[in-house]
Formats: C-alpha cells, structure tokens, sequence
C-alpha cells in the first residue's frame, strides 16, 4: 500500500522529493534489508515513522523519501519467503514436508509411549526390592 504526500491538489515538479508512506514490510523490501533492521533505523531515528490507527489497534508506517521512479511504476509482486528452500508457491514441496514431520511426530510419539513403559517397570522393580528390607523394622528406624 504505497501512500504519496507531497502537494495537494498539484502535479509533482520534476526532481521534487515525493513521500511515500509504506509498512515496515514494504520499506524493508524497498530497502534491501530486514524488518528487524528497519525497526532499528527508526529507533536510532535514521527513518522517518509514525503510528497510524488501524480498527486492529496501531500500525507503523514509514516515510520513505526519493520513490517517484517507484511512485509512477507499476507495483511488483511481493517477493514470498523461502520455507525450507522452496517456494510458497511451490504446493507439492510443502506437503511432503508437512508428510514426512507428521510421520516423525507419530514415531516419537510411540517411542514416548515406549520410553514410559519402561519408567513404570523400573518402578514396579524399585518397589519390590525396597519393600523386603523394610518388613520387620519401624518405619522410624530409617532414620536411625
């Protein structure tokens, strides 16, 4: 959402410094670098940003200057994120990741189940060998 201040009602004098008013998102795509490092930059106030109400609470947007080339462009797709080095487009690569996690999840599982048989046979075991030397004395004598 690309968002053009400058003077109202007026076509732009070339070479006129036109302000875009974009999300992080946005200008972290137009800038070449992370949200993170955006987020830095208007922290240290190396760019220019406001909060702006959205019915969801607040919004960050940032002012961008020097955007007339990109102002009178066409917009370009955003760029989707790479999971797992594959594209989100990329459908088929998902669900075998989505596949081969689920069969992972299933056989911890059963090795979890596994794993706590074994607890309750080693405490069935503990308890009957410590249940011999404890007939025939107080339960006081322990601490003797």
């Amino acid at each position: 959402m690309l968002h053009l201040r400058g003077r109202r009602g007026g076509a732009y004098a070339p070479g006129e410094v036109i302000m875009a008013t974009v999300t992080i998102q946005e200008a972290a795509q137009h800038l070449g670098v992370s949200q993170d490092t955006v987020r830095r930059r208007i922290r240290k106030e190396e760019l220019q940003a406001r909060q702006t109400p959205t019915p969801q609470g607040f919004r960050w947007v940032v002012e961008l200057e020097d955007l007339e080339e990109d102002a009178q462009a066409a917009p370009t797709p955003t760029h989707r994120p790479d999971i797992g080095g594959a594209q989100v487009e990329d459908g088929q690569v998902l669900r075998e990741l989505v596949d081969a996690l689920r069969s992972q999840l299933q056989s911890q599982g059963e090795e979890l189940v596994a794993r706590r048989r074994e607890v309750q046979e080693l405490h069935v075991l503990l308890q009957q060998k410590a249940l011999p030397e404890a007939v025939g004395r107080s339960w006081w004598a322990f601490w003797r």
